[in-house]
């Protein structure tokens, strides 16, 4: 059974998160997790790569936020 967690909006804060979202949550559905990553193409989006360190199925769309 797979499974696929879906990620969106800014990442201002993911790069701190991960390591203990990875340890809490992730670990538990490896091998066969899959990201969805939808975010904001700011200066913070870049931290979404650090999904691909660890796992293979990673997809990342980053979008331009329609307020700016």
């Amino acid at each position: 059974m797979s499974t696929a967690v879906l990620i969106s909006g800014l990442m201002r804060t993911f790069a701190k998160c991960y390591p203990t979202q990875r340890w809490q949550i992730f670990r538990h559905y490896e091998p066969n997790i899959h990201f969805f990553v939808s975010c904001v193409d700011d200066a913070q989006a870049q931290s979404a790569e650090l999904l691909r360190q660890h796992y293979e199925n990673v997809h990342i769309d980053r979008y331009q936020d329609p307020t700016d």
